[in-house]
């Protein structure tokens, strides 16, 4: 009986993370001019607590949704289906701080029963006139890496589920040729190795600055993830993570496949 309950549940969990990929694979990068995507996504578990999106709410402008749900695993699959489910409603709005303080108030006032809570960033790039704005729900720090220069790109704004009113406030900056934009959840700088230091942003920083004009997106995932895997050695993975690059280019690039 235990076997027969086992490979039930393996036979489930199996149909979980199909369902999950399909999900993602349906909000994955658009084909955008100019703009070079690549999209990393290595659950801890069959399935994970992070999401993405990818959107176009108006002509010039990708939208770039990120989302990590607290824990891992199956309770964190679930939260990322009500992630979706929320933002499918809203995704179309032109302000993103009215999108995630109504994502927050459904967060807050219809599930704030059952302790679900997620960090988030909104990302909107206009590719005609070079410019990005983005607003953060106390997702960690993201990069613009511009001539081997990381800028931070943070905000004030807390995490969606816990308080009211989480004080979201939009920032801005240009987004030029040749400019690589690296968004990722949390999982990445929490990885440890076998003495429990963490991977952190001082080691993600030095493999970003030290990258040039010929690395494409993928190749700058591809060096983040042996940067992680050469530090953490034999040491499991501890959280889902997710790592999306996007590079503005001169050019058309062909679609990135998650």
């Amino acid at each position: 009986e235990l076997k027969r309950a086992n490979a039930i549940y393996k036979e489930d969990l199996f149909l979980a993370r199909q369902l999950q990929q399909q999900m993602l694979a349906s909000e994955g990068p658009k084909r955008v001019p100019g703009i070079d995507i690549a999209v990393t996504y290595n659950a801890l578990a069959e399935v994970g607590g992070d999401f993405y999106s990818f959107f176009e709410p108006r002509k010039s402008c990708l939208r770039v949704f990120l989302a990590d749900a607290t824990g891992h695993g199956v309770p964190a699959a679930l939260v990322t289906m009500l992630i979706k489910s929320e933002y499918e409603k809203v995704k179309m709005l032109d302000d993103p701080v009215d999108i995630l303080q109504i994502i927050n108030e459904s967060f807050f006032s219809t599930y704030g029963s059952l302790t679900v809570f997620f960090t988030g960033i909104i990302i909107d790039i206009d590719t005609a006139k070079g410019t990005i704005k983005w607003v953060s729900a106390g997702h960690p720090v993201q990069y613009l890496v511009r001539q081997g220069q990381c800028i931070r790109l943070g905000g004030r704004g807390r995490i969606i589920g816990v308080l009211s009113d989480p004080h979201f406030s939009v920032e801005s900056g240009e987004f030029s040729d040749d400019d690589r934009l690296i968004l990722f959840t949390d999982g990445l700088l929490e990885q440890i190795d076998a003495a429990g230091e963490e991977y952190g942003e001082a080691r993600l920083v030095s493999i970003l600055e030290g990258k040039g004009t010929g690395d494409t997106a993928a190749s700058i995932n591809n060096a983040i993830l042996a940067s992680l895997a050469d530090f953490r050695g034999t040491e499991d993975q501890v959280d889902d993570v997710t790592i999306i690059s996007i590079h503005k280019t001169t050019g058309q690039v062909a679609r990135r496949k998650p």
